[in-house]
This record gives structure tokens, C-alpha cells and sequence, in this order.
């Protein structure tokens, strides 16, 4: 007769129970819950309850053997700050649709890392609009600005452009320091009148120096 080979035992688990409980207490790892059937007791987060519970709060439980899990908050204790907190990665997919966030007050992202927006087309609408930054860099092949009145203010301007072109109704600038001009040539022409005022004006050319006109008057 065969011998047969002895079996281990499969141990069996009790049948899971779903109780409510009070958190008295939480980490965000582990929480200590109050249960009327049976006292304290400590329980994880279950990966589907994405509502990070809180001291006081009514929560749903499921207990199995020594294992305990908080599946869901059924009320919080006080107004507050309700946290979605999620370990690890996140993403967030909307499938064949779109996505959108709405809030009545302020809408706050922020991350200690970098955060970026990819897409074809971005719009910012704002009534104000404000940013700051200790640096910037923008790449853009084609700009355009449309505004009713812009005001810059800094330390130092630096432009570099291979053409510069400038169309306005009226201009005005105004300089309390020297200002410098070097280039290949200038040409400047006014419709009607041109005026060079200043206390000591020198005109110098290395070859010729002309002055034409119907009248030239000296003095």
C-alpha cells in the first residue's frame, strides 16, 4: 500500500466583520479606533478610502482575524480640511473625457520638486495676475501682447534680437544717466521738425561733415 504525504493544514481565517468606530487617535500610517463591540483597536487605511481620516471621526471598519482596515469616513467630527492622501505615485486619468476642477474660494498646487502642464494650448484668465520668480526662461517662437497700459521696473534689462522693430503713436523716454548708442549706421528722419538741444552739442566726422538745406542758419 502507497504511503500517502501528509497535508499541512490550511488554516482558516474567521469571516471578516464590518463594524463602526470612533478614531481616537492616527499617525497616517496606523489608527487607533473605538469600537462599542470590542474597545480599541488598531487598523490601516484601506487603499479604496481615499478621505484621510481624523481624531473624532465616524469611519466604517472591516476586522478579520488580527488585521483591521478603516474603509470609509461616514462623518467627520468638525469642519475642516478634507485630505485626499494617497501613498506613493498618483495619476489621475479622465478617459475619453475631460477634466475639470472647480472650488468656490482659492485653488492652491504646490509641490517642493517641479511642476509642469503639458498640452496644445494653454489659457490663463485672471482679473489680476501676478508671478514671481528668482528666474525665468521663455522659449517662445512667436509672441504677442496685447495690454491697455504695462509697466516694467527692474535692475537691468538685457535684449538680444537679430531684428528689432518698434511702431507707436508717440514716444517718450526719459534717461537721468548717460546714454550710449553704437551701430553700423543711424539714420534718423522726421516728417516735420527735428530738434538736438543741450548745454555743449559737438558734431565730429572722421571724413566729410555736411550740412544741406534750402536755409542753414548759424547763430
Amino acid at each position: 500500500m502507497t504511503a500517502r504525504t501528509p497535508q499541512a493544514a490550511i488554516p482558516i481565517r474567521p469571516e471578516p466583520i464590518q463594524l463602526i468606530g470612533r478614531v481616537v487617535d492616527g499617525n497616517g500610517q496606523r489608527w487607533m479606533l473605538a469600537t462599542e463591540q470590542h474597545g480599541l483597536m488598531p487598523a490601516r487605511r484601506a487603499s479604496s478610502c481615499l478621505l484621510e481620516p481624523c481624531p473624532g471621526d465616524r469611519v466604517l471598519l472591516l476586522w478579520q482575524g488580527d488585521e483591521a482596515w478603516v474603509l470609509a469616513v461616514l462623518e467627520r467630527a468638525q469642519d475642516g480640511t478634507n485630505a485626499l492622501s494617497l501613498p506613493g505615485d498618483v495619476s489621475l486619468r479622465a478617459v475619453g473625457g475631460s477634466l475639470k476642477l472647480h472650488c468656490d474660494q482659492d485653488l492652491d498646487i504646490s509641490a517642493p520638486g517641479s511642476v509642469s502642464v503639458t498640452g496644445s494650448r494653454l489659457q490663463l484668465r485672471a482679473r489680476v495676475s501676478e508671478f514671481v520668480a528668482e528666474k525665468a526662461c521663455w522659449a517662445i517662437e512667436k509672441l504677442q501682447l496685447r495690454y491697455g497700459r504695462m509697466a516694467m521696473v527692474g535692475e537691468t534689462l538685457d535684449m538680444v534680437a537679430r531684428q528689432l522693430n518698434q511702431f507707436a503713436e508717440n514716444s517718450v523716454r526719459k534717461v537721468e544717466g548717460m546714454d550710449h548708442k553704437r551701430a553700423g549706421q543711424v539714420d534718423h528722419r522726421a516728417r516735420s521738425a527735428m530738434t538736438l538741444r543741450g548745454e555743449n552739442v559737438i558734431v565730429q566726422a572722421r571724413e566729410v561733415a555736411k550740412v544741406d538745406g534750402d536755409q542753414i542758419q548759424l547763430g
